[in-house]
């Protein structure tokens, strides 16, 4: 989850940095270079992800961190397994519909530059 967080930052740097205040982009830059992983993933969270992924308020990122972190630090190996399995649809929706997001994205600025021409 952490390394992906790592990515979800950077794509939140390249899609919203020229659109920030010096005040946004400083508080990008502290959750950035925090310890805290859940402050990081809850700043990210709360700035790029779409609502797709969201259920009832709670979003895909957050409920994955806290289960998997309650694995790592309370449940056998076996048991986090079987986290992990449970795991895996809510982790590759969530970035299928962020590579989705993305896509559609750039397809739809490509195309609205190309009106200028």
């Amino acid at each position: 989850m952490e390394d992906t967080t790592e990515g979800l930052m950077d794509l939140l740097k390249e899609d919203k940095w020229e659109e920030w205040m010096v005040e946004e982009q400083t508080q990008f830059e502290k959750a950035r270079k925090t310890y805290q992983y859940s402050q990081r993933m809850e700043f990210a969270a709360s700035k790029i992800l779409p609502s797709k992924v969201f259920v009832q308020g709670r979003d895909s990122f957050t409920a994955l961190h806290d289960v998997t972190s309650n694995g790592l630090h309370g449940k056998t190996e076996e048991e986090c397994l079987q986290i992990f399995d449970r795991c895996n649809l809510i982790f590759t929706h969530t970035f299928r519909i962020l590579h989705q997001h993305r896509t559609e994205k750039d397809e739809f600025a490509a195309q609205l530059l190309a009106l200028k021409r």
